[in-house]
């Protein structure tokens, strides 16, 4: 009977710091989560481990697991430049490198393969870089560190149905976890 009630106490103090710890965690993400709008919402596991869900534009992706919290997200709708029509999310997270992805969701022109969308769009915004394509997990990517208004910011393109998708960040591994982390 005294073993039966040392379990059950036992068993009921991890349950309370596990709801602590539930707890904690959650309102973090709570506080971010207030200042986004309906449809952009941030969870996070017990593990410390983030999600960015986008509604609004119909993807999600994981953040980078070196980060040990996000920071800021900011969400800019649906807008138009220079002939484009595009909405992004940037994200401020806390690491030693890769501190900021910025996720650009771009409506893709016709008749174009990515490597010329990709030269397309670098010239309308006055970016400059050598793209190269790569193969991501299945994915194929074009990418480039530019090396003009971005200051050497490594940028990757990929396309899925009539979307382009614009990852950039200061780490090339951050970009890759992004990509085949995410539903897009």
């Amino acid at each position: 009977m005294e073993t039966n009630k040392k379990l059950i106490f036992g068993i009921l103090t991890i349950l309370v710091i596990f709801g602590f710890f539930y707890w904690k965690n959650q309102k973090e993400i709570k506080e971010i989560n207030s200042s986004l709008p309906e449809g952009i919402e941030i969870t996070k596991t017990l593990f410390g481990n983030y999600k960015i869900n986008n509604k609004i534009d119909k993807y999600n992706f994981k953040a980078p697991e070196e980060w040990k919290t996000i920071k800021e997200v900011r969400y800019i709708n649906q807008r138009e430049s220079k002939g484009y029509k595009f909405s992004s999310i940037n994200v401020k997270g806390e690491a030693p490198k890769g501190k900021v992805v910025a996720i650009v969701k771009i409506e893709s022109k016709p008749n174009l393969n990515l490597l010329n969308q990709a030269n397309l769009f670098f010239d309308a915004f006055d970016l400059k870089g050598e793209f190269s394509e790569k193969e991501i997990k299945g994915i194929k990517t074009v990418t480039s560190k530019e090396v003009g208004g971005l200051m050497g910011i490594d940028v990757s393109f990929f396309q899925k149905e009539d979307n382009i998708y614009l990852v950039t960040c200061e780490s090339e591994d951050f970009i890759k976890e992004i990509i085949t982390s995410g539903d897009w």
